[in-house]
């Protein structure tokens, strides 16, 4: 909803230079919509690891049930 507004207020000021304006916009959301995808993935496959991991038993980084972490953190 709100990035139409924007096009629409976007358009009303660029007024004859449409075309220049949505050849810019086209790219710059090209690239928004590539880093969103882009994060969404790595954020789905961490997700992913760490319920396999929870699931299986074995150790999640950063829940301090590493055999590794615990062999380095002083008592």
């Amino acid at each position: 909803m709100v990035w139409g507004g924007g096009f629409v207020l976007l358009g009303f000021l660029a007024g004859n230079s449409y075309e220049a304006v949505a050849k810019v916009a086209g790219l710059d959301v090209t690239v928004i919509v590539t880093l969103v995808a882009v994060a969404a993935l790595v954020i789905w496959h961490v997700r992913k690891a760490r319920r396999k991991r929870r699931r299986t038993g074995g150790p999640v980084p950063g829940a301090g049930n590493d055999p590794v972490d615990d062999a380095t953190e002083p008592r």
